[in-house]
């Protein structure tokens, strides 16, 4: 079966590859005109040869034709002779001229090849340090109008005008490259003398498309910064706080110089300067020329204080109106490299917010309120991010991005928010997750956009970059025109970014080190502005309860071990040791009183030096009648025992009953008969020695009321009767 192509069907011509275009510099002579030269010398020598070779072919056949011979024989073997002769000749000419070409060349070869190898190792070596230099200090210019970035511009010859496009260590030339008109142009780093940045400089993807752009960043480092957001966002303004505060101010400061990159650009600041002075920004203008760029740099240099090459900083504005419509004049290349994205948000512009502050805005603040949806806003962003970035669905983009809640002075509700009382107020709740301000305002940003209704917003930006950080900021600091700008939270939001992309230039600014806390330290959800700290307030008062409670327990636990008569305080003073006594006989029964209203108290007589209380009867014991208690016999002195060391109130522990001999006491009464007399020391017999000394009546410790927990008592269910549980094997086998 034929499977060749289908009739009809043609494959599309690949367009022809572009030609680049022949650099106007000469052609160094370790990379052409050396091996020019070697190749001229042998073809000059194999012509000569060869010359000679037919020049004495043509003399023997002129010899030959002129002389004749009768015999056959003869004539044969004399041109044989003229043969060999001829082919002796020749073989010596070329074996003349080998030899006359080696012994040429071969001095001028070597000393050629020696010098073409140690030229080659200069140029790569040279290639290489100035390629190395270029990518260790991040040299790199971005085009004011396509707002690409590259490392190598194309530079102009001073005197012809010539426009070289590679004007690097190459073949043509090390150090040094020579236009065609004669102009020696320095083509590396290493040329001090005469620096190739001092040339002119363009852009290499504007001269491709026919417009010379010229580039006055070369040999500096670009900072890129786009500014977005809808209209009347406040862009303008956070830009010119940022320029007019690091220009006039700060720089200084920190012993920095800065330098503008263009007239039109030193015009452009003084302009900010008025406005900053008399407090109101003009809108941004839309671009109506397709010539020119429809986002505008505000671009200066930075100088001194060890920054090594010099910065340049591009902030670009672009209009609101064209940045939500995508109809800009050149397509926006910059998201694609930039250090650092910010994108304003009008919170006036929020349907939620605009209608609780509505009626106490100023006339000037609710005629500056942004026409722009949010929602919009964050689409327009992403489509010129998916439309300059080749990347994988799904994978976040890397670039930062400052979001800024801007005109956080308009109104109350938002200064309660997103200002220092919220901040003040979750900073004393969570102290530990809210350890700073940038921190906490950050999830106070996100929550109150989720607050607001606009919780898809922080989702896709959550979504869609990796690196986000968010910032409450006033970019005027009052109503506009009401005086000068007072700009709150501008500084730290350009400061964020450059941190990151350049730590040099933020120690050379003495901007404050960001912390590297996973945000959000909260995760924003509905109600949390007001859960999280009445969370935080229950949890402290839990502790407090707790701690009460074990300094309750505590207490308690004190009073338990202290002696009876001293309950709350603590004491170390031995504790008398018990005295042995003699039980006494029965008493007589006192003569019946006329009013017998009740006993008469028992008095006990005092030693003179030790009064002992002796221990309480067992409570187990069962008497018939009541029987006063008989009157105790003084002890004598000389009975009384030596003071036994304090020991530490033990807890009471069970006795085991015992039998006594001849008594009649069975093991389940444990106690003697009432009329029996007890041993001389006051022991029982038996074997248990706890009962040889008096037991010490503990004191008897208050009941408290348990601390209240809030919760109901609830009494503790009775618990439940477990059986052992039968196996399978108790029914499988028949037998058990």
């Amino acid at each position: 079966m034929h499977m060749g192509k289908k009739k009809g069907t043609t494959k599309p011509a690949r367009p022809p590859k572009p030609r680049r275009p022949d650099d106007p510099a000469k052609v160094s002579y370790l990379f052409g005109p050396g091996f020019a030269d070697i190749s001229r010398v042998i073809r000059s020598t194999t012509d000569k040869a060869r010359t000679n070779i037919d020049d004495m072919t043509r003399a023997a056949v002129e010899v030959s034709e002129g002389t004749t011979f009768d015999s056959m024989i003869v004539r044969a073997g004399w041109t044989a002779c003229r043969y060999v002769y001829w082919l002796a000749c020749c073989l010596g000419m070329v074996v003349t001229s080998v030899i006359y070409c080696v012994g040429m060349l071969l001095p001028q070869t070597i000393a050629f090849l020696c010098y073409e190898l140690v030229g080659s190792a200069l140029c790569a070596a040279t290639w290489l340090t100035d390629t190395l230099f270029l990518a260790i200090l991040r040299i790199s210019n971005v085009c004011d109008y396509c707002h690409k970035r590259f490392a190598r511009p194309v530079y102009q010859c001073p005197n012809c005008g010539a426009k070289h496009r590679d004007l690097f260590p190459g073949r043509y030339g090390i150090l040094h490259h020579t236009c065609r008109c004669g102009q020696r142009l320095p083509s590396s780093i290493l040329d001090r003398r005469k620096p190739r940045r001092k040339l002119t400089a363009l852009c290499p993807y504007c001269l491709a498309a026919g417009h010379d752009e010229i580039i006055r960043s070369a040999g500096s480092r670009t900072i890129c910064i786009p500014v977005v957001g809808g209209a009347s966002s406040g862009k303008t303004s956070l830009i010119n706080a940022y320029a007019v505060s690091l220009i006039t101010r700060r720089a200084g400061e920190h012993g920095l110089t800065t330098r503008f990159y263009d007239e039109a650009r030193k015009q452009r600041f003084a302009t900010m300067v008025a406005d900053s002075e008399r407090g109101f920004v003009d809108k941004t203008a839309v671009e109506t020329d397709g010539q020119r760029a429809s986002a505008f740099s505000m671009s200066f240099y930075l100088d001194g204080g060890g920054l090594r090459p010099s910065r340049l900083v591009q902030l670009l504005d672009i209009a609101g109106e064209t940045f939500v419509r995508g109809d800009e004049n050149e397509q926006q290349n910059q998201y694609a490299h930039c250090e650092g994205i910010v994108l304003v948000i009008d919170p006036l512009a929020i349907p939620q917010v605009k209608a609780r502050v509505a009626s106490g805005l100023r006339g000037t603040d609710a005629g500056s309120i942004s026409a722009s949806p949010l929602g919009d806003v964050m689409n327009a962003l992403r489509n010129d991010i998916d439309a300059n970035l080749a990347r994988n669905r799904g994978k976040r983009l890397t670039t930062p991005l400052a979001v800024v809640i801007n005109k956080v002075d308009a109104a109350p509700l938002l200064d309660e928010r997103l200002d220092a009382p919220a901040i003040a107020r979750f900073r004393q709740a969570e102290p530990e997750r809210c350890a700073n301000d940038l921190d906490t305002m950050d999830f106070l940003c996100r929550q109150f956009l989720v607050d607001m209704d606009m919780g898809d917003v922080v989702d896709m930006i959550q979504q869609q970059f990796a690196v986000s950080r968010f910032f409450a900021a006033s970019a005027i600091g009052h109503t506009a025109g009401e005086g000068r700008f007072m700009p709150r939270g501008v500084d730290d939001v350009i400061d964020w970014i450059v941190s990151l992309s350049d730590p040099a230039l933020a120690k050379a600014l003495a901007i404050h080190e960001f912390p590297k806390t996973k945000l959000p330290v909260f995760t924003p959800g509905i109600g949390r502005f007001e859960g999280i700290p009445a969370e935080a307030a229950q949890r402290e008062r839990d502790r407090i309860a707790q701690e009460q409670a074990k300094a309750d327990r505590e207490r308690a636990k004190r009073e338990r071990k202290a002696p009876q008569g001293h309950a709350g305080a603590a004491t170390t003073s031995p504790v008398p040791a018990p005295v042995p006594f003699t039980r006494p006989g029965p008493a007589p029964v006192p003569p019946p009183t006329p009013i017998p209203s009740a006993p008469e108290p028992v008095s006990r007589p005092a030693h003179p030096a030790v009064v002992p209380t002796p221990p309480p009867q067992p409570a187990r014991r069962q008497q018939a009648s009541p029987v006063p208690m008989p009157q105790a016999q003084p002890i004598q002195p000389a009975q009384q025992p030596a003071p036994q060391p304090a020991r530490r109130s033990f807890r009471p522990q069970r006795t085991r009953p015992y039998h006594r001999a001849g008594t009649g006491a069975t093991p389940s009464q444990g106690i003697p008969a009432p009329n029996e007399p007890l041993p001389a020391n006051g022991a029982r017999s038996g074997t248990d020695r706890r009962d040889a000394q008096p037991k010490v009546p503990r004191p008897a410790m208050p009941q408290e009321p348990a601390p209240w927990t809030g919760q109901p008592s609830v009494p503790s269910p009775r618990p439940r009767r477990t059986r052992p549980r039968r196996t399978g094997n108790d029914h499988d086998n028949p037998h058990q």
